[in-house]
């Protein structure tokens, strides 16, 4: 059984219900519809049973503006379904797909696709301490 993904970019309601698998808990939706999250948003992987619902967020540094801009992506996953939810923060760009794109082309599998999110989320952090050492090599 091949995997498939869905990216979807800032969706409405009803781009998520044709995406997602039916029977998708109705506070699932509206985690999955609910304005991009800052810092304070609280990640999470999570079972609800035939899927598992993730919540990430991704730390970009923006050493000009002495900032960090966290975006989120969120993820919904079956057996043979990836469907990636990116919301594009107030200020800066959304998360970038391009390593489950590559992944997704050699038709991996659902816990490939899982594995380079978070590795890809994860390593974002890494950017930022690299920043904030940078920052602290300033002063």
């Amino acid at each position: 059984m091949s995997t498939r993904w869905i990216d979807l970019l800032d969706p409405t309601h009803e781009e998520l219900l044709a995406a997602l698998p039916s029977g998708v808990d109705p506070d699932v939706l509206e985690t999955l519809t609910a304005p991009s999250g800052n810092e304070h948003t609280r990640p999470l992987l999570e079972s609800h049973g035939a899927y598992v619902l993730g919540v990430f967020l991704d730390g970009q540094p923006l050493p000009d503006d002495d900032r960090i801009v966290y975006r989120e992506v969120d993820v919904v996953a079956t057996p043979d379904l990836v469907v990636t939810v990116r919301k594009t923060p107030e200020a800066g760009t959304p998360w970038d797909p391009a390593p489950l794109e590559l992944a997704a082309a050699r038709g991996v599998s659902v816990g490939e696709l899982l594995f380079r999110l978070v590795d890809d989320v994860a390593a974002s952090f890494l950017d930022v301490v690299v920043a904030l050492d940078a920052q602290i090599d300033e002063l």
